[in-house]
C-alpha cells in the first residue's frame, strides 16, 4: 500500500514555478529543484514526473494565472480603452516589484531552446493568443461603441499584446519605469 504524501502539493507546485521562473529551464538543475522543495529527487519524480513535466506544469500555471490575473477587467462586457490602459498601466506598477522584475516565464521560455518541445511551443502559442483574443474582444466592442478608432481589430489586439510584451522584457532588462509607462499610454492612444 502505498504512503499517503507528507507534503503540501500545492506548496511544492509553487515552489517549482518559482524556480523555473527565475532561472528558467536550462538553468535549473534537480538539486535547484530539490533545494527550493526540500523534496528528493525521487519523491519530485513520482509526484510530478520528470524535471520536464514539472517545467510544463509550472509554465501552465504561470500562463493561466498571468492571463487570468492580468487581464481581469477586460472580461466585463462594458470594457474598452480605459480597461485596455489599466491592464498595461498594471503591468508597468508589477514592473517595480521583484516578480515583476522577473519578466513573463512565457517571455523569458520563448527565449530558450526548450520553446521547440511541441507542448512548449503549444503552451507559449496558446498564452499569447489567449491575450490577443482578449485584448481583441475589447477593441471590437469598443469600436461598435465608438469608442475605439476603425481600423482592422486584430493587428490593434497584437500591438497590445506587444506592449505586453515589451514591458515584461524591458522591466526584466531594468529599464526605466518611465519608458514602460511611455509605452503603456502610447499604445493605448493608438486605440483612439
Amino acid at each position: 500500500m502505498a504512503r499517503p504524501r507528507s507534503f503540501d502539493e500545492t506548496e511544492i507546485r509553487s515552489k517549482l514555478l518559482q524556480s523555473f521562473w527565475n532561472t528558467g529551464f536550462d538553468g535549473t538543475a534537480l538539486p535547484d529543484l530539490e533545494e527550493a522543495t526540500g523534496l528528493s529527487r525521487k519523491s519530485l519524480y513520482n509526484a510530478f514526473g520528470d524535471k520536464r513535466e514539472m517545467f510544463l506544469d509550472a509554465l501552465r500555471t504561470f500562463s493561466r494565472t498571468a492571463v487570468e490575473t492580468n487581464t481581469r477587467v477586460l472580461v466585463d462586457p462594458d470594457a474598452s480603452i480605459e480597461e485596455i490602459g489599466a491592464v498595461l498601466h498594471g503591468l508597468v506598477e508589477l514592473a517595480d516589484t521583484t516578480q515583476g522584475r522577473a519578466g513573463c516565464m512565457v517571455c523569458n521560455t520563448s527565449r530558450e531552446e526548450i520553446r521547440n518541445d511541441p507542448a512548449v511551443k503549444a503552451e507559449i502559442d496558446a498564452y499569447f493568443r489567449q491575450l490577443e483574443d482578449r485584448f481583441r474582444t475589447v477593441i471590437e466592442r469598443g469600436q461598435a461603441r465608438g469608442d475605439i478608432r476603425d481600423h482592422p481589430a486584430g493587428p490593434l489586439a497584437q500591438l497590445c499584446v506587444s506592449a505586453v510584451v515589451s514591458i515584461s522584457v524591458l522591466s526584466k532588462a531594468g529599464q526605466p519605469t518611465d519608458m514602460l509607462r511611455a509605452i503603456a499610454a502610447e499604445t493605448a492612444s493608438a486605440l483612439t
